[in-house]
């Protein structure tokens, strides 16, 4: 019996680990020419995967606070790096959420479900990502305050983080585990059979 309540808790708990890891940051912008958002130049810019879903600002340097003692180009238009809506995101926040309730509510075999829920989690993820990196190069391009140097183009500023990275790698787990578990019992269950 232990064995069951241990792997009935296994699928609701790694969409609560996904759904933490939308509070690590999900895109980097650092060392644009002029600054990003608010912050000088050389500084960093971080979004969570919270502030992509709820259109917050992002975190200016590591700690909230400027790396780099230059401020911003004070003829640069004030902006706080806050972006507009992106629907992806808040789907995929969503469908974390949903996987957990899923996972707790539905009674008997919820491999299945669980694993197209995983898979379609991990394919918001992923779109919501691309979404967000290809938005945030478009305005970094749009809101230079200098030029960017030859060879360097505004994508190359804009960079995947670690909370995105672990939050498809465990959407994808999920949804794999759960296929292995459910071939698993078929081939046992094939054998028996035979």
């Amino acid at each position: 019996m232990r064995a069951i309540t241990w792997k009935r808790w296994l699928s609701p708990g790694l969409f609560l680990l996904i759904l933490l890891s939308f509070a690590l940051p999900f895109v980097t912008v650092s060392c644009v020419p002029g600054g990003y958002a608010s912050g000088g130049n050389g500084t960093s810019a971080s979004y969570s995967g919270l502030d992509l879903a709820m259109g917050n600002p992002p975190t200016i340097g590591a700690d909230g606070k400027t790396k780099n003692t230059s401020p911003r180009d004070p003829t640069a238009p004030v902006d706080d790096g806050k972006l507009d809506f992106l629907p992806y995101s808040l789907l995929a926040l969503m469908a974390a959420f949903a996987g957990i309730a899923l996972g707790i509510w539905i009674r008997g075999d919820r491999r299945p479900i669980m694993a197209a829920w995983a898979l379609l989690t991990t394919i918001l993820l992923i779109d919501a990502q691309s979404g967000a990196i290809q938005r945030i190069a478009t305005r970094v391009t749009q809101d230079l305050a200098q030029p960017l140097p030859p060879g360097h183009p505004a994508a190359s500023y804009v960079n995947t983080s670690a909370g995105f990275l672990l939050a498809s790698l465990l959407a994808l787990g999920t949804a794999l585990g759960n296929l292995a578990s459910l071939a698993w019992t078929w081939r046992r269950t094939r054998q028996a059979l035979h």
